[in-house]
This record gives C-alpha cells, structure tokens and sequence, in this order.
C-alpha cells in the first residue's frame, strides 16, 4: 500500500465530517423544502453512496478474481490463506445488506412509516465491521516483498532505481535458461521442499536465491507449465513411489497424499488423475 490508496478514502472521510456537523436526513424524509431544505443534498448523497458502494464492490471483485486467476503461478496449493474465500463472502454479505437498507428505506417511505428507530445502516455497518475483524486478523501475508540485491539492482542502493532496473533486466539465454532449469529439478529432488502443503514460489526463490522472475521464466518457458502444475507433478511421483514401497503398505492413500505436499483429498485425486490417466485407488490395485 502507497499513498495513493488512502485517496480512495478521502471522499468518505469528507462526508463523514460534513454529516457530523450538519442535520442528517433519512432516506425517505419528506420531499418538501420548506420543511426538509436539505432534500435535494441528501438525495445527491444518497445516490453517490449507491454509486459509490456498487462501484467498489465490483471492482473489489475484480481485484479477487484477478488475484485468484494468478494463484497457479505463485502457489501450489489452494488453501484458504490465498484463495481469499472468506472476502468474498464479505463483500457478498455487504453488499447484501445494503439492498436490504435500500429496500427498507423505499418500503418505509411508501408507507409513510418508520419500523424501527434504530438505523439500519449503522447495523449493518456493525456487522460488517464485526465479519471483517474476525476473518481479517487470521489472514497473514499471501506476497512477500522480494528483496532486491546490490547485484541485482546494479550496485544501487536505492529500492526505486533497483525495480526500474529489474523491469529492464534481459530474459536468460538458452545456456542460462538450460541451467537453471537442471539446478531447479536438482534442487526439487534431492531437498523435496514440495512435501510442505503451503510450498510457494517465494519460497524456491528465498532456497536457491535466484530472482523470481527468473524461476518464473525456467517453469512458464521451459516446463511450459505454471507453477502449481509443476510442484504437483512432483508431488504425484512421491506418491507413486511411497505406493510401491512397502514401508507404507499400512499408509491409507489419504496419508500418504498428506506426506507428499497435498491439502486434501478432493484436490489430490483431481490432481493424480489429471497426471496418471486414473484414480489413485485404481492405481494402487494395479501394482
């Protein structure tokens, strides 16, 4: 987060001065200006409220959708940290209840009557406020800032200057390209990091200390897969080899797909079967 993003504030923040030295006026206060002077104001509010709210959910939305579409490049699980799930039904559940306020405002005011003293809106923002807290304090950091070496920015020490010079920095050489992808299957082999379930990119990157866009150019270009698929693969052939062996004849499938990196059962049987052609139960009683 820069500056910039607090201007996405600022807006409300004026409103909400403006309102809490002026007269609030409901939703369907009466249309008469000798009587309600600030009609046309608080139905310019409303609407830019209405616009406002719809406009940022949506582009809430966006950015969630975008941020998951990205997952298979970064992550190779999906766990309930990166999949953001439970924002999502937040701003379902907000979004939710303003239509409720809205709708109730517009019943009220169709009946010329008020069901309730209590303002729904500062109820929903309570609940909301509430959800967010809860979920939002167990959700820890999906990206790491990489860090950027002298090396790597070119002897500058100035963080700017270095991601200028690594958004300028050449894509490897076939030669390069050839031997980082041996160090990376090496690396993937012999140190097994892909057991973790919570396994990412930045965490090969951080092992091998190799930038990530290079990483990041040796699976896309030479694998010719994203990440997720990449790890996975080799997930897949550590429980083919633990199905063989006879240490683990005791092992349920279920167990053994743990030991190897994956989160669940549903997520391991898609992926063997998209790898092997069959099930991981059909492939056991082949052996």
């Amino acid at each position: 987060m820069n500056w910039k993003h607090l201007l996405h504030a600022l807006p409300i923040f004026i409103i909400g001065i403006q309102r809490s030295l002026g007269n609030q006026v409901s939703m369907n206060s009466s249309s008469d200006l000798s009587e309600n002077p600030s009609y046309i104001y608080n139905n310019i509010y409303y609407a830019l409220l209405i616009i406002s709210v719809v406009t940022y959910w949506i582009l809430s939305i966006q950015l969630i959708l975008r941020h998951r579409k990205n997952i298979p490049y970064f992550f190779s699980n999906y766990t309930a940290k990166n999949t953001l799930n439970w924002l999502i039904l937040l701003i379902v559940v907000f979004l939710f209840l303003i239509v409720i306020e809205l709708f109730i405002s517009y019943i009220e005011k169709l009946m010329n009557t008020k069901f309730t003293e209590l303002s729904s809106i500062h109820i929903n923002l309570t609940i909301f406020t509430f959800m967010l807290v809860f979920f939002g304090i167990k959700q820890t950091a999906i990206y790491k800032k990489q860090k950027v070496s002298l090396t790597e920015s070119g002897g500058s020490s100035n963080l700017s200057d270095s991601l200028k010079t690594k958004n300028t920095q050449a894509a490897l050489n076939e030669k390069q390209e050839k031997d980082l992808n041996k160090e990376i299957i090496q690396y993937l082999k012999t140190k097994k990091p892909y057991t973790n379930p919570d396994y990412s990119l930045q965490m090969m990157v951080e092992d091998l200390n190799v930038p990530r866009y290079k990483i990041s150019q040796v699976i896309n270009a030479s694998q010719k897969k994203n990440f997720f698929k990449f790890i996975n693969e080799f997930r897949v052939e550590e429980v083919k080899e633990k199905l063989a062996n006879p240490s683990y004849k005791n092992y349920t499938l279920l167990g053994i797909a743990l030991e190897c990196g994956f989160n669940s059962k549903t997520s391991f049987n898609r992926i063997f079967k998209e790898e092997t052609g069959v099930t991981p139960s059909h492939y056991k009683k082949s052996l």
